[in-house]
């Protein structure tokens, strides 16, 4: 079974129904549900989609939306060694850098976002939640 990395946009995408990112980010969610792929978030993506979610709809909501996604999804590991490789690496984004070695070290085999262009461009694929869709 397919390992894969949602990143802290597909979280929101679904939580905050946002547009025209809802639906393929629900429905890669419902498969993972449903068994079809083993879904990773980090504690970091956790962290931040309260913060955010907190702005639109209150703090103890927003805890209860991530208590319902922490039922369906593993959560990475986040050390000194994924936080080490994520500052030696050159790229735009620390957090987004993080997420993916975190993603690599549990094994992840893709990383599902919608901001391909801040993650490593080479290692374990980047996609769309829309890509992998049409993918696998």
């Amino acid at each position: 079974m397919k390992k894969i990395f949602l990143d802290t946009n597909i979280i929101l995408d679904i939580l905050q129904r946002r547009g025209v990112f809802f639906l393929p980010a629900s429905n890669l969610f419902s498969l993972g549900m449903q068994g079809k792929y083993i879904m990773y978030i980090s504690p970091l993506t956790f962290v931040n989609c309260i913060y955010i979610l907190r702005k639109y709809c209150g703090y103890e909501q927003a805890l209860n939306y991530m208590r319902v996604i922490k039922k369906y999804v593993l959560l990475t590991n986040m050390r000194e060694e994924e936080l080490n490789l994520a500052i030696d690496t050159k790229g735009k984004d620390i957090e987004d850098m993080l997420q993916y070695y975190s993603a690599v070290n549990v094994g992840c085999e893709v990383v599902v976002t919608r901001n391909k262009k801040d993650f490593p461009q080479s290692g374990i694929p980047i996609m769309t939640a829309e890509e992998l869709l049409n993918n696998y």
